[in-house]
């Protein structure tokens, strides 16, 4: 059976932050709808994280970004939360000015690790950031630039924090396995871009 998922944030609920960020004419994201990663494909994905039972709970589609949110389970009472986002921006918008937005737009805010150095190296400019959410989750936030001239991709999973492990002892034992999942997902962005 296929899941539809009507998009649960209109763009009434947009805040000021976020109209100023990106929303061109040239640079919408509604088409790019299509690109974003479906809950069968997080539960198709390598499960070093063991995280299981992976569902889509919401769809964003406003202007500036489209993001599909999803809540897995592994052994932490509270679920694993996981998120895809594009964002349209115009060609040769800076990918630090980019990143630095998403803290002007609250996605990351001071709570979190300055950029982690990641475990792998790429083709495209990346920023990975680490933090924790009040239920105790460590959470990581992969942003990737520079794929094609008018795109910049997030990904998001949160983690269960075995006790007495500190964000940066998480990232330390599971960093790869974390980067190589987040950095799936916008891979699977890209080849759908891609065509």
């Amino acid at each position: 059976a296929v899941l539809t998922v009507e998009p649960t944030v209109t763009a009434e609920e947009v805040t000021t932050a976020d109209v100023e960020y990106l929303v061109t004419p040239e640079a919408q994201a509604i088409p790019l709808l299509p690109q974003l990663v479906s809950a069968f494909d997080m539960n198709d994905l390598d499960n070093e994280l063991e995280i299981y039972d992976w569902q889509l709970f919401q769809e964003i589609a406003w202007d500036n970004r489209v993001c599909h949110d999803f809540r897995g389970v592994s052994w932490s009472v509270s679920p694993n939360l996981g998120t895809n986002c594009i964002f349209p921006k115009p060609n040769n918008y800076p990918f630090e000015q980019a990143v630095e937005a998403m803290f002007d737009m609250g996605i990351l805010d001071d709570s979190f690790t300055a950029p982690l150095s990641p475990y792998n190296t790429y083709d495209h400019e990346v920023a990975l950031y680490g933090g924790q959410l009040d239920n105790g989750h460590a959470v990581f936030d992969l942003f990737v630039g520079d794929v094609g001239e008018t795109e910049f991709y997030w990904a998001s999973v949160s983690l269960g924090v075995p006790g007495g492990y500190t964000l940066e002892d998480v990232y330390v034992d599971y960093g790869d396995s974390i980067e190589t999942f987040l950095y799936s997902i916008i891979q699977i962005n890209i080849d759908r871009r891609d065509g």
